[in-house]
């Protein structure tokens, strides 16, 4: 069962009060609902802006009201009308720094699945586009404008209510403007948030101790295998589970990267939310400037290809064809 609230907050001008405009009716059940929802979402499993962090558990003993609403929505003393409004009310008290002329619309959103609860809060941006009138004349309108996600937040609420410390936050900020940044931080007490670099390379760490344990063939598959995979499950915003990885590096002996993981470093895991960047760079380096432009996979790095920090030079042998055949035709003109 789906729930949802759009607001309206807007601000006609500097020093004026912020107005908040409830909407008259629940419109969760409404197929448009369910597909702009569903696009939503499916932009938020996938983008690589994600922050997961905790909510902090001080704040709902405190009586912070977005922790002490989600509590009684999932408790089911409280309904979604009034989770809703709370979320509202702190939006529009954490906006009000933001001293200039703007609108935009506050999404609320819950979905009861399984019996497992689930809460979207999404921020929507109009922009201009243009339709056709009855007449062929063009008419400027407002649309949401779904190009790019840049103001998200969904939280577990069935795991947060069981397991408060537990990463079940997941925020989607920009840059653009600070006051929206800071209230989805507030508004959900942001604590604790993952060091995707830090995890990621810890876990690839793990990773580099089992490929030196192989020969180089096989070394360079299974880095290959480990950066796909992670790849492939954050694109696709599924949980990455080590024994399935583990599976898919050795059939033959599919516990053997698990096990390797467990006896070395019990916390390392493949990162929900990786650094894609980390990834990338460790099956495969690149660079360029103004003049060079140079990529090559990482585990040539001593076998053919060397590099002398102390003078700076990198050392290329057994050049891909294509380039050695262009060098021999330039240097015999």
């Amino acid at each position: 069962m789906i729930n949802c609230h759009i607001y309206t907050l807007l601000r006609e001008g500097p020093e004026t009060p912020i107005q908040v405009h409830k909407p008259e009716a629940d419109i969760g059940s409404k197929p448009s609902t369910t597909a702009l929802l569903d696009m939503l979402q499916s932009k938020l499993r996938v983008t690589q802006q994600k922050r997961l962090g905790r909510i902090d558990p001080e704040s709902e003993s405190a009586g912070s009201v977005l922790p002490c609403a989600l509590r009684g929505w999932h408790d089911q003393t409280t309904d979604f009308n009034a989770l809703s409004w709370a979320i509202a009310e702190s939006f529009e008290a954490g906006l009000r720094d933001w001293d200039d002329k703007w609108r935009g619309h506050l999404m609320v959103a819950t979905q009861v699945m399984f019996e497992q609860r689930f809460l979207w809060v999404y921020w929507l941006q109009e922009r201009e586009a243009w339709e056709v009138d009855a007449d062929g004349a063009l008419r400027a309108v407002a649309s949401i404008d779904t190009g790019q996600l840049k103001y998200a937040a969904n939280v577990q609420v069935s795991t947060w209510a069981k397991d408060p410390s537990a990463l079940t936050l997941t925020l989607v900020t920009a840059r653009g403007v600070p006051e929206l940044t800071s209230s989805f931080e507030n508004a959900f007490h942001l604590i604790d948030e993952q060091d995707k670099t830090a995890e990621t390379g810890r876990f690839l760490d793990v990773v580099e101790g089992y490929a030196e344990l192989l020969d180089d063939d096989q070394a360079a598959d299974t880095r290959k295998e480990v950066v796909s995979y992670c790849l492939d499950k954050a694109r696709s915003g599924e949980e990455a589970d080590i024994r399935e990885l583990s599976g898919q590096l050795n059939p033959d002996k599919p516990e053997a990267f698990a096990n390797f993981v467990y006896e070395h470093d019990q916390d390392a895991r493949p990162p929900a939310n990786p650094d894609a960047k980390s990834l990338r760079n460790y099956v495969r380096f690149a660079g360029r400037d103004k003049d060079i432009s140079i990529s090559f996979s990482s585990h040539l790095v001593g076998h053919g290809i060397n590099y002398n920090a102390g003078d700076n030079t990198l050392l290329l042998e057994h050049l891909p064809p294509a380039l050695k055949d262009q060098l021999e035709r330039h240097l015999s003109r």
